[in-house]
């Protein structure tokens, strides 16, 4: 390397090239050398320190929580994850995990913690490992009992103790739902069919797999099946049947809407609150045909509208995408069903309604 810088060195009587060449290949020895200096930097400053010196000498927590009396997260700043601190011992007994999620229930004593990707179990109240992390996919405890992911993908149930006690060829529904117990009953997926039922702790089908979706809402069970709806009560009784193309459940109500696009109200009991169900309400006008008094002749935009006799009532159809209209007489009366995806005015009592181009008159009478 010396003999290489003092050959570099200009002399007395080197040619002009000579120089020129000697100069250059300075300039990238010294340009490498910089850049080498910056990478040699910043490895030490990004790698050396803070991926590998830093985590080991720090132990920074920018938050923390109570699972129980005793038992605290605290999520590491500089660390990896989230470690778990007896505060009365003051002595961490987990470091390194993932997440932690903690039953609601505090009868419920185990919650799921990750680490490295895999899933298992400790004791809320005294943060000690009870069933080690060697599963995919797991979900808390209800009402004793935990779904659990094998390596092969399907989900089984299992105790405290760490014993599949339900294994009834159940797979992991695709949208991540949880496997939770209510009163002993619990939504789940068949692995085969890919449809969605009932089990019960026993792991019996008590609703067999045949729909596309089962959700539960407060005290019912809604039902979807081919695109139409149902509804039974936390029992499984049957309150509407599997016939209806919408169905909302509401705080207090039920809104089911019906084949031919009109929608009525019920309450909790099946009772009919509201006979039909309007959603909105718009007003029609009509081209009269005159100018506006400003309007130059043959301008675009410039035509006079007028209220016709009726006006459009909608109803939401399948979904809040797919609205549907109907005439609504000036007094309030429904004058068709809601069949329509557009009403516009062509007239005081002339209407012309889509998808078909429909004429109707005031009274919601075909036009011929």
């Amino acid at each position: 390397m010396y003999r290489f810088l003092t050959s570099l060195s200009l002399r007395k009587g080197d040619g002009f090239w000579t120089v020129v060449w000697k100069i250059v290949i300075m300039a990238a020895v010294l340009s490498v050398a910089f850049f080498g200096v910056l990478l040699f930097y910043s490895f030490c400053r990004n790698v050396v320190y803070f991926r590998w010196l830093r985590p080991l000498v720090v132990n920074r927590v920018y938050d923390s929580e109570y699972v129980s009396g005793r038992i605290k997260l605290e999520y590491m700043m500089y660390g990896k994850g989230i470690r778990v601190r007896d505060v009365v011992e003051d002595e961490v007994l987990l470091k390194g995990l993932d997440w932690v999620a903690v039953p609601d229930r505090l009868s419920d004593t185990l919650a799921v913690f990750c680490k490295d990707g895999r899933r298992g179990y400790m004791n809320r109240y005294t943060g000690q490992v009870e069933i080690p992390a060697q599963y995919r996919r797991a979900w808390v405890f209800s009402e004793g009992l935990a779904g659990v992911q094998k390596s092969d993908g399907r989900i089984v149930f299992i105790n405290r103790g760490g014993n599949v006690v339900i294994d009834n060829n159940v797979g992991c529904a695709d949208d991540g739902g949880g496997y939770l117990f209510h009163d002993g009953i619990c939504r789940a997926k068949d692995r085969v069919s890919g449809k969605i039922g009932i089990i019960d702790t026993l792991g019996h089908w008590v609703l067999e797999p045949e729909y596309d979706e089962v959700i539960r809402f407060g005290n019912f069970w809604q039902l979807e099946k081919d695109g139409l709806y149902g509804l039974l009560t936390h029992d499984l009784d049957t309150v509407f049947p599997v016939s209806y193309p919408r169905m909302w459940v509401y705080e207090d109500c039920i809104e089911v809407g019906y084949p031919d696009c009109t929608a009525k109200l019920f309450d909790y009991e099946g009772n009919v609150m509201e006979d039909f169900l309007i959603d909105g309400v718009s007003h029609l006008y009509y081209p009269t045909g005159e100018l506006l008094d400003s309007a130059i002749a043959g301008e675009d935009g410039n035509i006079l509208y007028a209220p016709a006799s009726c006006q459009a009532y909608m109803v939401y159809g399948g979904n809040l995408s797919d609205p549907r209209y109907g005439l609504l007489g000036r007094n309030g009366t429904p004058l068709t069903l809601p069949l329509y995806t557009e009403i516009h005015a062509v007239g005081k009592d002339l209407y012309l309604c889509s998808p078909h181009g429909t004429l109707l008159n005031s009274r919601g009478r075909r036009v011929n």
